[in-house]
């Protein structure tokens, strides 16, 4: 695993606030177990630090050493669900490339289902409002391993001409670990943040309904939701909805979950990523064996006020795994079958307002009773939006490099 871009952008962001150094995770590279998140994850505070002979590639049936728990929200801050309505559009009538179908088909669905993981009766968090943005169809590099799009792209929502389709952004996997939105970032300038979310929304539209939100009818919700976090300190998550798109089960370049243990020697009090730094040896990387396409979804929390809530999933493409036990790998080369197709998906952010403010030992956001305030970057919006362009125009120069390399020998 090449956590190198991740270390850079923390020494970058906090310099020595970051609470290792000088890797927020030990090393630039590390080779890592994958574990099979359809057969369960560790328990929160039950992981030894022994490592586990059973990597995801291995038959993932093998008893294992540590006890396990289904994958849910509140265990490790991601599930796996049926997505009922996208299974009944088939293949031949899901149309991914544009938005509208998406609007209706999906985003209606994926809304129920989060009011069920969060309202439900076991947690009772009561969402106040919910704001889908930054929807992305992915897909291999291309042969010139340029991009496609750039990694943040900005939907038209003042277009005027309603016959026009939208077309959903598109862009390649993403191979190196990584949090979409570093919250923390944000925290003098969260009305920017708030409004990179809504000049990305893509709104749901229900039956009937053209989704369309008056102008006044915006401005209050933003005015609430900068209240609601900034005065009234409710809760607030940030969550991924993760789906395949193609026309095969993932069988390889699964995405992988990072599920964060945080090391107690360098924990804050929340602790919560950047404040904290993980635990290397009892953290654990995950991925969910041959999801179903148009049936399957995968929701993960890349932030949550409350930390009570897992969240912090560091996540990305894990390139070149192959998602099939032992026994299927011998037949792939017994029966001499063709190379696995590349996979495609498609994920949309989730933005969650709850109704219930957050008590001070588990808020993350808000500064501290001792006036000692949680850690600022040392970036500006700006300056931490050319960082990150740089970063990546870097490492698609030094993967072209690579690969022009490797032609001439």
């Amino acid at each position: 695993m090449d956590y190198s871009a991740a270390n850079e952008y923390i020494r970058a962001h906090y310099g020595d606030q970051s609470p290792r150094l000088p890797l927020y995770f030990e090393q630039d590279e590390s080779i890592e177990t994958v574990y099979d998140a359809r057969y369960g994850v560790h328990c929160i505070n039950n992981i030894s630090n022994e490592e586990e002979t059973n990597p995801l590639i291995e038959d993932t049936k093998k008893k294992k050493k540590e006890e396990k728990t289904a994958a849910s929200l509140k265990t490790c801050g991601f599930t796996l669900l049926s997505s009922a309505i996208t299974r009944e559009a088939d293949d031949d009538n899901a149309d991914w490339n544009n938005l509208e179908w998406i609007q209706r088909n999906c985003l209606p669905q994926w809304r129920e289902h989060l009011k069920e993981l969060y309202c439900n009766s076991n947690h009772q968090r009561t969402i106040r409002h919910m704001l889908f943005w930054n929807p992305m169809l992915r897909g291999p590099p291309p042969p010139s391993n340029k991009p496609t799009t750039t990694v943040t792209t900005t939907l038209d929502n003042n277009d005027n001409d309603n016959n026009a389709i939208r077309i959903t952004p598109k862009a390649s996997y993403a191979a190196l670990p990584h949090i979409d939105m570093d919250v923390n970032a944000y925290y003098e300038t969260f009305e920017d943040f708030l409004d990179l979310m809504e000049n990305n929304e893509v709104e749901v539209l229900d039956v009937g309904g053209d989704g369309t939100s008056s102008a006044n009818q915006r401005q209050r919700r933003r005015q609430d939701i900068l209240d609601s976090i900034q005065n009234k300190h409710r809760g607030f998550a940030i969550v991924n909805a993760w789906c395949n798109v193609g026309k095969h089960p993932v069988g390889k370049d699964p995405l992988g979950l990072f599920s964060v243990q945080y090391d107690k020697e360098t924990a804050s009090i929340p602790a919560a990523f950047p404040m904290a730094a993980p635990n290397m040896k009892t953290s654990r990387w995950y991925a969910f064996s041959n999801m179903i396409p148009n049936d399957e979804v995968l929701f993960f929390c890349q932030y949550d006020r409350d930390v009570s809530w897992p969240s912090d999933l560091w996540h990305c493409s894990l390139d070149g795994m192959m998602m099939m036990s032992t026994t299927q790998g011998q037949q792939q080369q017994e029966m001499d079958l063709p190379p696995l197709p590349p996979r495609e998906s498609f994920d949309i952010r989730c933005l969650l307002v709850f109704e219930e403010e957050v008590p001070l030992d588990r808020d993350r956001f808000q500064q501290r009773a001792n006036n000692d305030r949680r850690m600022s970057s040392l970036l500006s919006l700006e300056e931490s939006g050319c960082f990150c362009e740089g970063q990546f125009e870097e490492r698609q120069k030094e993967e072209e490099d690579t690969t022009t390399t490797a032609a001439s020998d």
